[in-house]
């Protein structure tokens, strides 16, 4: 993987510019999301993901991605949203 890692302005600012679009999860399932304040809400859930747990799965998901290279999944990940964010993360050419 080459390039940084985006800053935390720079995350939030894509993730704006990516709202409306469907994704798909791993099982197929469609979705959308909406950026509102420090939140990220995700047309298949009620309950928001926060700035701060974007911002953590994105470095998560960045540093797996530039150590070792291999495929990443939402377990692998590990926190909370992340079946959602790393589909929009592809998404978006973020990791």
């Amino acid at each position: 993987m080459t390039g940084a890692a985006l800053s935390s302005d720079a995350l939030w600012d894509a993730l704006r510019e990516g709202q409306h679009t469907v994704y798909f999860t791993a099982k197929g399932l469609p979705f959308t999301y909406q950026v509102r304040g420090n939140e990220l809400f995700v047309s298949r859930r009620e309950k928001s993901i926060t700035r701060a747990t974007v911002l953590l799965s994105y470095r998560r998901a960045w540093e797996i991605c530039a150590s070792d290279g291999t495929d990443l999944g939402p377990k692998r990940l590990g926190t909370f949203g992340a079946s959602y964010l790393l589909p929009i993360f592809r998404g978006l050419r973020l990791v």
